[in-house]
């Protein structure tokens, strides 16, 4: 560990450390005594006052000491070690448990004693007086700050390098920062506001607070009334408008004064993500979630442009109610034929001329299912003499990449690897979050030679052409895949460059934040893509590189193209 991990630890510990361990020994004392006098305890016997203990993996002295009742060892140990010149009391400690024995001197003097289970992360322990919100829900100067060391603390105890993209004194410094902006009374939309933008310099798609949706979008919100499209080139495109006041495919170029990059460039530092074309792809998903977080009013002068028009308009529309912008948003995906409802995993269609599939992948989920389908869809594709698959990606966020194994070995005419080198880092907090016991903390770095068997060579291999579409949505599994797609050379590669990075963090823990309860995903692993280069980080690169909306198009061209020249 370097020399600014250990200040970071030391800095967030001292400035909490008083009030999480100040105990009320009278108290203590009292339930000691009352404890002995109904329970035999354990005892142990030692000539010597000085004897030594084993925990937290170390050897430490301990005085024998009868005055103290109970005398009291702190620890976050499973297992600790009293060890005299004639005894040895094992003591296994439950977290949050206690345990009490005593130890006999020479003279025959009792020392009551007590090993207590402590967090090693002093921020785990939440003070009494901090521990709940005012009935307003806010919370005070105080209780942001605790929030936020708690956050910055398992951020730093568990996420592989926080420092790799803004490094030590930037990231700190911004902390600081926010930690100054804090008012003496704070609700949790205004906590939100002031640290996601922190999280999010740490530069990790999967490391991010989880935005505080029913806190902001109460039935009393009134709505913006326009539905909208983010573009690459931070352009903002109406797609539906309440009673039409803006007219479909119009670009919006202000909205209250604000310029649209001006208000896209405010929204993206509350989209956590290593590409600026990522993070516009999530805006444009959820457009009115960044923009109620920021830009809330009654009533909204919006300006916008027509397509071959220069001369810019301009309308001010009023906000909508709950209800209207939920038939607005029915009314659009009716339009537009866009499913309400959750699609599965995975399905496949065949097209009307029988030479092409359309496999709709849009998450990697249940390996076991995804081990069915493959084998049902490619003897279906042999059967019907299917030449032409096309596999589409664009809305697929990730999952378990084991999956996507399983749909390469049909594909892949080589023995293939989604992944070459890991590192994973386990320290005693993550591993709490993990909820695993026996897991050992300890840093581990992974250099994977083994490759996986294809089908190729039997009758389980498709020999048909494949073609994958990708978007900039393409995340994590879902881009770790497109790229083994590529480089394992299942295909042809259509759409726009994959968000998931070849070199990423990734697999997260839930750390919830003690007082305010908003929720950050935390990255604890880093993964290199097969052939992948830290000095070249970028997404998978398509072969032929389109907007992700005509992705499928081009690959229908492409294979009726192949036809006309066989």
């Amino acid at each position: 560990m370097n020399r600014n991990y250990h200040l970071l630890t030391a800095l967030f510990a001292m400035t909490t450390f008083a009030n999480i361990y100040g105990q009320n020994t009278k108290g203590i004392r009292a339930e000691y005594s009352e404890l002995a006098k109904k329970t035999p305890l354990p005892v142990i016997r030692s000539n010597r006052n000085d004897i030594f203990t084993v925990h937290n993996n170390k050897k430490t002295p301990w005085i024998i000491t009868p005055s103290i009742k109970p005398d009291i060892l702190e620890s976050y140990s499973k297992d600790v070690y009293f060890v005299t010149d004639i005894d040895t009391l094992h003591v296994n400690v439950e977290e949050g448990g206690k345990y009490d024995f005593v130890i006999l001197n020479a003279n025959n003097d009792s020392a009551f004693t007590r090993v207590q289970w402590v967090s090693n992360n002093p921020l785990e322990n939440t003070p009494k007086e901090l521990g709940s919100l005012s009935p307003s829900g806010k919370l005070s100067r105080q209780q942001a700050l605790y929030d936020i060391d708690a956050l910055a603390y398992t951020i730093s105890e568990t996420h592989p390098d926080m420092f790799a993209v803004t490094g030590h004194e930037k990231l700190m410094q911004k902390l600081l920062d926010i930690k100054n902006q804090v008012t003496d009374s704070i609700d949790i939309v205004n906590l939100y506001k002031l640290l996601m933008p922190w999280v999010t310099s740490i530069g990790d798609a999967h490391t991010g607070l989880r935005y505080p949706l029913n806190n902001v979008f109460t039935r009393e919100l009134r709505r913006f009334p326009v539905i909208v499209k983010v573009t690459d080139n931070y352009k903002i495109i109406a797609k539906a408008c309440h009673n039409d006041l803006v007219p479909v495919d119009a670009e919006i170029t202000s909205i209250n004064g604000i310029c649209a990059k001006d208000m896209l460039t405010q929204m993206m530092q509350y989209v956590s993500g290593e590409r600026d074309f990522y993070k516009l792809n999530r805006i444009s998903d959820d457009f009115l979630a960044y923009f109620h977080l920021l830009f809330t009013k009654d009533n909204y002068e919006i300006e916008y442009k027509l397509k071959g028009e220069k001369k810019p308009k301009t309308i001010t529309v009023p906000s909508i109610s709950f209800e209207d912008s939920k038939q607005l948003r029915l009314g659009y995906n009716k339009r537009n034929a866009i499913a309400t409802s959750n699609k599965d995993n995975y399905s496949f269609q065949i097209l009307k001329d029988k030479s092409i599939a359309i496999m709709d992948f849009r998450s990697f989920w249940d390996v076991d299912r995804m081990k069915n389908f493959a084998d049902s869809m490619f003897m279906t594709l042999k059967e019907q003499g299917i030449r032409n698959l096309i596999i589409d990606i664009r809305e697929n966020g990730g999952g378990n990449s084991r999956v996507g194994d399983e749909l390469l070995r049909y594909i892949s005419p080589k023995p293939f690897c989604q992944f070459s080198k890991t590192y994973v880092r386990i320290t005693p907090t993550s591993r709490r979050m993990m909820q695993g016991n026996d897991i050992t903390p300890g840093i581990s770095f992974y250099n994977n030679s083994t490759l996986d068997e294809s089908y190729y060579g039997t009758d389980k291999f498709y020999d048909g052409n494949a073609i994958l579409l990708t978007s900039h949505h393409t995340f994590s599994s879902a881009s770790s895949f497109a790229w083994a797609f590529k480089y394992f050379g299942c295909g042809t590669v259509i759409g726009e460059e994959t968000g998931g990075m070849s070199v990423s963090f990734g697999d997260i823990l839930i750390y919830t934040l003690p007082i305010s309860n908003l929720k950050c995903s935390i990255s604890f692993k880093r993964f290199w893509l097969y052939g992948a280069d830290e000095k070249d980080i970028h997404g998978t690169l398509p072969d032929i590189s389109v907007a992700q909306e005509d992705a499928l198009d081009t690959a229908i061209k492409v294979i009726s193209k192949r036809k006309k020249n066989k």
